[in-house]
C-alpha cells in the first residue's frame, strides 16, 4: 500500500517522459516529403506511431522533420494512461466516506502552447475508494476534499510523484486531518537578533519578545566569528533550550495535536566548514511544552553568515493557553 501526502493544488502522476534533446541526436536532415507506402497523409503516418522509440527512430532515418517528431511526441504522452485507484483515510486510520474528488487531466499541446485542462469528479466510497478510469493524458492531478477535514495542513502543499501505477489491489492512499475544532490559541511572531560568540539569549514563548527570565533559550557559536559573508565556511552550533519545559522535533504533515510525552530539554544543531552540502541556514520545527503544562508548537529560523556582530533570528509560537494539546489554530480565535 502507497502511504503519500499530495500536493492540494495538483498531485501530478506523469508515467514516464522524455528527453527532448533525443530527437536531435545523431539526426539526419532530409525529410521524405511524401507518406511512406500504406499511408494517404504524412498525418496517417505521424499519428501510426505508438511509442517514443519509433517516432524517434523515424527522425534519424529522416522519415519525419523536427516538428513532426514534436507532434508525434506530444500525441504519444496524450495517450498514456491514467488510470488511478486511491484511498482516504484519517488520522486514526479510518475510511472518510463521500468525500469529494477532483481529478485534473493535463494534456499537452506544444512547446508555446498552453496545457489543456479536463476536470472530472468522483465520490469515495463507504470504505474511502476512489478511482479515475479510462482517461488518457500527460498526467492528472488528485486532490480529495470534504468539509471538516484538511489535507496538507495549515495551507501547506504537498506533493510525491507517483512513477508506478495504481491498481485496486495497489492504491495510493490519501491521509487528512479529522479536525476536532479549532481553540483560542495565542500567535506570535518575532523577529530579533542573536550574538555569534556564545553568549545566549532567551525570550518569552507567551510573546516572543527577549526576556532575561524567558523559557526559550537560544545560544549561537561560529568559528571564526570575522567572516567573508557568502564566500567563507565556517563551523557553527545552535543550541535550543526549553527552559523548565521540553521540545520535540515536530516533522509531522498535520501538526494539529502535540504529544503527551517524549520531550526533551534541548536540542543542538552543527556544521562543520568541511560538511558536504555545506549550509550556514537553520530552519526548525518543535512541539513544545511550558513548566506550567501548556502546549504549543514553535518556529525557529535563523543565518548564521552575518557579517555584523549578531545576525537575525525569526522565532514564532503556536500556543494554547488551555493545557489542551489540540493545536488546530484559527486566525479568527486568535488571543491578541
Amino acid at each position: 500500500m502507497k502511504n503519500n501526502y499530495y500536493k492540494a493544488a495538483a498531485i501530478l502522476i506523469a508515467l514516464a517522459g522524455i528527453d527532448y534533446t533525443c530527437f536531435f541526436c545523431n539526426a539526419q536532415t532530409s525529410t521524405n516529403l511524401s507518406p511512406p507506402s500504406g499511408f494517404a497523409t504524412r498525418s496517417d503516418y505521424i499519428n501510426s506511431f505508438t511509442n517514443e522509440d519509433d517516432a524517434l527512430g523515424a527522425y534519424r532515418k529522416g522519415l519525419i522533420d523536427r516538428g513532426e517528431a514534436m507532434l508525434a511526441h506530444f500525441r504519444i504522452t496524450n495517450l498514456k494512461s491514467q488510470d488511478f485507484y486511491g484511498k482516504v483515510i484519517d488520522q486514526y486510520g479510518m475510511p472518510v466516506t463521500n468525500a469529494d474528488v477532483t481529478g485534473n487531466l493535463v494534456l499537452e499541446n506544444g512547446w508555446d502552447t498552453p496545457e489543456k485542462f479536463s476536470q472530472y469528479k468522483t465520490y469515495t466510497d463507504e470504505v474511502g475508494l476512489f478511482q479515475f478510469t479510462g482517461l488518457h493524458g500527460a498526467k492528472l492531478g488528485v486532490v480529495p476534499n470534504k468539509l471538516g477535514y484538511e489535507l496538507g495542513g495549515h495551507g501547506e502543499e504537498y506533493v510525491k510523484s507517483v512513477a508506478e501505477t495504481s491498481s485496486p489491489t495497489d492504491r495510493v492512499t490519501f491521509i487528512m486531518w479529522k479536525l476536532r475544532g479549532p481553540e483560542p490559541m495565542v500567535h506570535v511572531q518575532c523577529d530579533s537578533r542573536v550574538p555569534y560568540n556564545g553568549a545566549s539569549v532567551s525570550f518569552d514563548l507567551a510573546s516572543g519578545k527577549k526576556s532575561a527570565d524567558g523559557d526559550l533559550r537560544i545560544t549561537l557559536s561560529r568559528y571564526p566569528l570575522n567572516i567573508r559573508r557568502g564566500r567563507d565556511k565556517y563551523d557553527w552550533n545552535v543550541k535550543i533550550e526549553a527552559v523548565k519545559g521540553g521540545l520535540i522535533l515536530q516533522n509531522d504533515r498535520y501538526p494539529n495535536w502535540a504529544p503527551e510525552k517524549g520531550y526533551q530539554s534541548s536540542f543542538e544543531f552543527s556544521m562543520s566548514s568541511n560538511h558536504v552540502p555545506w549550509s550556514g541556514e537553520l530552519d526548525k520545527e518543535f512541539y513544545f511544552y511550558k513548566a506550567n503544562k501548556q502546549y504549543g508548537r514553535l518556529s525557529v529560523g535563523l543565518s548564521t553568515d552575518s557579517s555584523r556582530p549578531d545576525t537575525g533570528i525569526t522565532i514564532q509560537t503556536w500556543l494554547n493557553p488551555s493545557g489542551s494539546q489540540n493545536l488546530e489554530f484559527d486566525p479568527r480565535m486568535q488571543i491578541r
